[in-house]
């Protein structure tokens, strides 16, 4: 028995396509402990701009770009740890400028592209942006990152089938692709819930998403009335975040819909006598819940004397 009535969207974590938080390898911090994620910055070669990159000290990055680019012969890779920095601080126009700079200047490697592309997608900039990331697929085909990209555009058109194909596509070229994972899995959690498992399942082996992925399996499980299932991905994801206001919520939700099936259960095979003693425990441990308040108008309008 499915619980469709119940209304769980506020316990979706997960985002399918790009929304207002960055989505690509150099997210700013990383979804269980909160630190930046540094998964994009084994291509930063200066120590010290990679030392404050990683511990989100962006302002002191700009402030040591503004000194070291003034001197001759700098290094043009500081115009991406500029543009980084920009982006983290939510200065578009800024880290679209650096990107280009260091594209001027004869930079060229994957995730200089994949972050400049994200650029011109928050700023809407998608013909632009779809330009980018034809002419970096040419030079990169195995960057995972730009056709995820291109897919967060095709999703933001409104083309979900093309879209879906861009993230599978990623996928393709890393398995391992943290975003296209949660996107698809995001899209199915939302569509077709059942769909959605074999992107947590993966996630949730992958160090930095094993609580958010936890909490996603458990709202499947729960779904789906696995009640005994959704219980151990609830207490997986509590080992990852313990102090998850969501993973109280579907604790609380685990005490109530197993009770809620059996009384439902009973009402089906004309048993109201049974289905009222078992209500009548679900009220007297529970009565405040709004759940078990739906349960009991469910009860009076299906066992009418």
């Amino acid at each position: 028995m499915k619980f469709n009535y119940i209304i769980l969207s506020v316990f979706l974590v997960t985002n399918f396509g790009c929304d207002d938080k960055k989505t690509t390898p150099d997210k700013k911090n990383s979804p269980e402990t909160g630190k930046p994620n540094t998964s994009d910055l084994a291509q930063l070669t200066y120590g010290s701009y990679k030392k404050l990159l990683a511990s989100g000290k962006f302002r002191e990055v700009i402030t040591e770009f503004e000194k070291d680019s003034k001197k001759p012969n700098y290094n043009p890779m500081l115009h991406y740890y500029a543009g980084v920095a920009w982006f983290n601080l939510s200065e578009k126009e800024k880290a679209k400028g650096e990107f280009e700079t260091a594209i001027k200047k004869g930079l060229s490697f994957p995730d200089l592209y994949v972050n400049y592309s994200e650029v011109l997608f928050f700023m809407k900039k998608f013909d632009e942006c779809k330009n980018v990331l034809i002419s970096a697929m040419k030079k990169f085909p195995k960057e995972a990152g730009l056709w995820y990209n291109m897919g967060g555009i095709l999703f933001e058109e409104g083309k979900t089938d093309e879209g879906i194909k861009y993230y599978n596509d990623a996928l393709l070229r890393n398995p391992n692709y943290a975003p296209a994972l949660k996107s698809l899995g995001g899209y199915y959690l939302r569509k077709t819930p059942a769909k959605a498992l074999p992107y947590f399942e993966k996630l949730s082996g992958m160090k930095g998403f094993q609580g958010e992925a936890s909490i996603n399996m458990a709202y499947i499980y729960i779904r789906e009335s696995n009640w005994e299932k959704a219980k151990i991905f609830v207490d997986k994801a509590e080992k990852y975040n313990a102090s998850s206001e969501m993973v109280t919520r579907f604790r609380k939700v685990l005490k109530i819909l197993p009770s809620i099936s059996t009384i439902r259960s009973l009402i089906k095979e004309k048993k109201c006598k049974a289905a009222k003693v078992e209500l009548d425990k679900l009220i007297k441990e529970n009565g405040k819940s709004a759940l078990v308040k739906n349960e009991t108008e469910n009860y009076k309008k299906s066992c009418k004397k």
